[in-house]
């Protein structure tokens, strides 16, 4: 609504008050280290992008896989919802472990008034982790969670990786060392960290 035929200036701002009321992760609002070391960070420090969209498109989608009777639940939202919108999921394929990451690859199309105006692609694995007896289990499979401490930092960037090829070696190492996963220390990841370590077999702790 507000692009010109002409050139156009997007601005993109990122909102860091200076109050403990705002969720802030290794950031602080204190000027002392209180006697905590980490690197002072803030500002947007994920990759922000623009892409084209009709006018009923897809804003949001919640996939639930249910291990118990091998289902899955979709919550999807789109722009404008109305009578003649649909949405539609096409899925393509087994059971997600460490040892074996077996995911569903899922289409999402829109379709308005019967003529496609979106259509995106993700995926879910099918697996459940539930604890019992004393034991933590996945996809009813005793589970022994090696976990390292994930503090997310990189030497040069921050809590910026400085490119996927980073993500992907930092599992790698930590699948080759032993470990089957991390567990995350007071940060929100990158949505791709999540994506390598879902297809690589790795376990994430938030």
């Amino acid at each position: 609504d507000y692009l010109t035929e002409e050139k156009n200036i997007l601005a993109v701002r990122c909102d860091d008050e200076n109050h403990p009321a705002q969720v802030r992760g290794k950031q602080r609002w204190k000027k002392e280290n209180f006697g905590c070391w980490y690197v002072q960070t803030t500002g947007i420090y994920k990759s922000v992008w623009m892409e084209y969209v009709e006018d009923a498109y897809l804003t949001g989608v919640k996939i639930t896989p249910s291990l118990k009777d091998y289902t899955v639940r979709f919550d999807a939202s789109v722009s404008a919802p109305a009578e003649d919108v649909e949405i539609r999921f096409a899925i393509s394929f087994e059971q997600w472990s460490v040892g074996s990451p077996a995911l569903y690859d899922v289409e999402i199309t829109v379709y308005k008034a019967g003529r496609e105006t979106d259509k995106t692609g993700s995926y879910f694995g099918l697996r459940e982790f539930v604890a019992r007896d004393g034991k933590l289990l996945l996809n009813n499979i005793p589970f022994y969670a090696r976990l390292l401490l994930d503090q997310g930092y990189w030497p040069d960037s921050g809590i910026t990786p400085p490119d996927e090829e980073a993500m992907i070696k930092d599992i790698c190492l930590a699948k080759e060392m032993g470990f089957n996963g991390v567990r995350k220390h007071q940060k929100v990841e990158d949505e791709r960290f999540f994506y390598y370590a879902d297809i690589l077999g790795f376990v994430v702790w938030c």
